[in-house]
């Protein structure tokens, strides 16, 4: 799952370009045998100041995520 959100982060910052606003929040628990790898993506991709790691969020928690996105992602 990691190489999917690694490329998640990139096409944000492809996306980004064009709507200059948008934030990423990445919801759930950071797993350290990934998140190098993801704070060097939003590193190359230069949006560190867009990208939220939220860490874990509880499940009654999650509908106020929902509700207040613009889009949904579900990298598999």
């Amino acid at each position: 799952m990691h190489k999917n959100v690694s490329r998640l982060i990139e096409a944000f910052g492809i996306v980004k370009m064009q709507i200059p606003d948008l934030k990423l929040l990445i919801v759930g628990k950071k797993d350290p045998r990934y998140f190098t790898e993801l704070q060097n993506a939003v590193n190359k991709a230069k949006v560190a100041e867009s990208v939220v790691f939220t860490g874990f969020v509880a499940e009654d928690e999650l509908p106020l995520f929902y509700q207040n996105a613009a889009l949904f992602v579900f990298p598999s």
